[in-house]
């Protein structure tokens, strides 16, 4: 998998910074390649190293390696070089002013919760995470996006190198078919499933540009595949649907979608074959709904007028009751109505449009076609990561929640935005918003380790997975 990205060239070079190469400015560049690798190697842990449990739980220690990234790279805005790197794109009015919208409800959300140092917490959180988007500006505009999307699909390779033989011993041996037996370094088979809907679209736009051509198209086959095995419907429906989409708009890349879809097929007849063959029925037929249908409806039901304003604070359907109750609704866009409001939802939704059709509009134009395929592939990741976060907790879960930051981070950094209007950030502004990331960082630490160490001890009840994976809310009146 690694030779994959053999055809692309080793830098960007269309990447300047104020008329200057900006790849002889780039000197952080290869050490963010480093510890947004290192951060994926230790999360999805494709060597099943059993250390990593740390006596916390893997969830736990998956959270716990995501707050690590994010400090570094948010104290990396102290490096002069790093800051230039990202202005302009920090500047853009279509994705900062959305941004800000959404920050000003969710906090506010904040002051009508019943937790509100939880829904701090929370705030803090996602007010973080954009850290990691500007990681992916920096990679994108140094040259490096190749060599970080080579690596993740070489570490994701060998995770699904391992799925295989377990599916193999698991079909073979003992001649059953259990999803929990072939994902047994993952805590849920769902959280492979999440790191999947990022991959997968690599794979199938990047396939038939390499000469190992073959087994880049096995490995899409085995994902596929295993993504039958795990009764992943949403991941199915959420890759196929954006590929009908992106067979539409995206036509110089027709072929390559094409063919991808074409494994799929191939994937679930190989699939419906073994089940035949062990005379079992498989997960992926399963025709219910899993409870999702009650768990919206009764969300719905919780809505009120406030909600149009403001939510219930980040993190409130973690402490409040509900029959149906799962730590997340499964649904992206209710969980945000519920927690942060209409505003501030519809400003998200606002800004992730504008990313998608701002990329969209420069992949139609004129440039560099192996840029192009990475931009589509980006593209394509994203739009299928969004369709299925209303399904599944994509934008809940520690590994996409990055990976989602860090694509779109990717896509722009990659982007020819010079053209667009930007606000004018001074010398002023630029000490206080240092000023501000190293007080959030603070306090983001602080709380987290707070929590964690609650959760540590006795729980009176486990809320499922949300921050921590217990999920009960952080009550500080304990300390």
């Amino acid at each position: 998998m690694a030779q994959l990205y053999k055809i692309l060239p080793a830098r960007d070079s269309g990447s300047t910074l104020h008329g200057t190469d900006f790849c002889r400015e780039s000197k952080y560049g290869w050490f963010c390649i480093a510890i947004c690798s290192l951060w994926f190697f230790l999360t999805i842990n494709p060597l099943h190293l059993l250390i990593l449990d740390l006596g916390s739980g893997y969830y736990n220690f998956k959270r716990f390696v995501q707050i690590v990234l994010i400090g570094v790279v948010t104290l990396l805005f102290f490096f002069r070089e790093y800051r230039v790197g990202v202005t302009k794109t920090l500047n853009l009015r279509g994705l900062v002013l959305p941004w800000l919208a959404s920050c000003f409800f969710i906090f506010g959300s904040a002051v009508f919760s019943d937790n509100k140092y939880h829904s701090i917490l929370e705030g803090l959180h996602w007010l973080m995470l954009p850290s990691v988007f500007f990681v992916g500006i920096y990679i994108a505009k140094a040259g490096l996006t190749q060599r970080l999307l080579g690596i993740y699909l070489l570490i994701h390779g060998m995770v699904v190198f391992k799925g295989l033989l377990d599916f193999g011993f698991e079909v073979f041996v003992s001649e059953s078919l259990r999803a929990g037996m072939i994902f047994s370094s993952f805590g849920n088979i769902r959280f492979f499933n999440q790191v999947q809907v990022f991959i997968i679209p690599l794979l199938l736009i990047f396939a038939s540009r390499t000469k190992f051509y073959s087994l880049a198209y096995l490995f899409l086959f085995a994902n596929f595949l295993l993504a039958f095995a795990s009764g992943a419907r949403g991941l199915l429906l959420s890759i196929i649907v954006t590929g009908l989409l992106s067979f539409v708009f995206l036509k110089p890349w027709r072929r390559q979608i094409l063919y991808g879809l074409i494994v799929c097929a191939f994937a679930y007849m190989a699939y419906f074959l073994i089940l035949e063959w062990l005379g079992s029925v498989g997960h992926i037929f399963r025709t219910s709904t899993s409870g999702r249908l009650a768990i919206w409806w009764e969300l719905l039901s919780k809505l009120s007028t406030l909600n149009i304003f403001f939510g219930n604070g980040v993190g409130a359907y973690t402490f409040h009751d509900f029959v149906y109750f799962f730590g997340h609704p499964h649904n992206s866009i209710l969980q945000f109505l519920y927690e942060w409001g209409a505003i501030a939802t519809l400003s998200a939704v606002a800004a992730i449009l504008w990313v998608c059709w701002t990329s969209y509009q420069q992949l139609k134009g004129d440039g560099d076609s192996t840029k192009k395929d990475i931009q589509a592939a980006l593209l394509y990741a994203l739009c299928a990561a969004s369709f299925y976060s209303l399904f599944s907790g994509v934008f809940v879960m520690p590994a996409p929640q990055v990976l989602f930051f860090l694509f779109v981070g990717l896509l722009l950094g990659g982007a020819n935005l010079e053209g667009h209007k930007v606000l004018r950030v001074n010398q002023s502004v630029s000490v206080a918003l240092r000023f501000l990331c190293a007080i959030c960082l603070i306090v983001f630490v602080e709380l987290a380790g707070k929590y964690l160490v609650q959760q540590a001890g006795q729980q009176e009840q486990v809320r499922g997975p949300r921050f921590w994976g217990n999920g009960a809310p952080l009550i500080l009146s304990d300390y």
